[in-house]
């Protein structure tokens, strides 16, 4: 048997579904947030890889490199 997120009220039933995302947050009938802190994990890792170029340069120097990663990656 499987569950399904739904919103009644008095007038009419709102669609329900198995998960959706809210303000980036993924909620399921599960009641847990693995997927959430799944689909984080892949957000950071994405962000790095497009980094990489920069935070290995040797042309960038070091401050730089550390103010761009405190600004962007670790806010």
């Amino acid at each position: 048997m499987s569950r399904f997120l739904g919103i009644c009220d008095k007038e009419s039933e709102i669609e329900s579904c198995q998960e959706y995302k809210y303000l980036g947050v993924i909620f399921d009938t599960s009641g847990t947030d693995d997927k959430g802190i799944r689909s984080r994990v892949i957000q950071a890792r994405k962000c790095i890889t497009c980094l990489n170029g920069v935070l290995w340069s040797e042309d960038i120097r070091k401050e730089r490199k550390l103010n761009i990663y405190n600004a962007l990656i670790n806010p």
